[in-house]
């Protein structure tokens, strides 16, 4: 009979250290792996984010700067005769009409006008877009762009808004 007593107890305990060794140890070991991993993912993401936030403001500095002369030209009072001038260095015939001006908010508003202008090739009109990067005042061109043939030239019309600040 203590023979039977203590061969159950060894197959009792057999059988807890095959289940300890084979199903819970792989598991407690596969859960310190998890942890470690989680660790390394954790660290991983924290530098990412840092990274990111730099990058963030550093992107947000060089917009600022970029940004500085559209925004400054925002104070310049918007001149149609100086406007005119310019716009003559690539046009004839030119006529502004229907010009009228509209309140955005108590800071910042805008004069909407129709152009009408001839040119002698389209590239006039090209390098007329090009030189309002440099004109003192925002300007915007809204779509539709016409240009028509009227002869030996070109006729342009299309709609321009000046942007101001109050």
């Amino acid at each position: 009979m203590r023979i039977k007593i203590a061969f159950a107890i060894c197959v009792f305990f057999g059988s807890f250290l095959y289940l300890f060794f084979n199903l819970i140890s792989p598991s407690l070991q596969a859960r310190e792996f998890l942890k470690k991993e989680s660790k390394k993912q954790k660290i991983i993401t924290k530098a990412t984010t840092n990274t990111a936030k730099k990058d963030i403001k550093n992107l947000h500095v060089s917009v600022k700067k970029i940004n500085k002369e559209p925004i400054n030209n925002l104070k310049n009072s918007f001149d149609r005769v100086d406007f005119i001038g310019k716009v003559n260095q690539y046009f004839s015939d030119v006529n502004i009409s229907n010009m009228q001006k509209y309140i955005i908010d108590d800071k910042l508003y805008f004069y909407e006008f129709k152009l009408k202008a001839t040119m002698q090739n389209p590239d006039d009109f090209y390098n007329f877009l090009s030189s309002l990067d440099g004109f003192k005042n925002v300007i915007k061109i809204s779509y539709p762009i016409s240009i028509e043939t009227k002869g030996d030239a070109l006729e342009a019309n299309f709609e321009l808004q000046v942007y101001q600040e109050n």
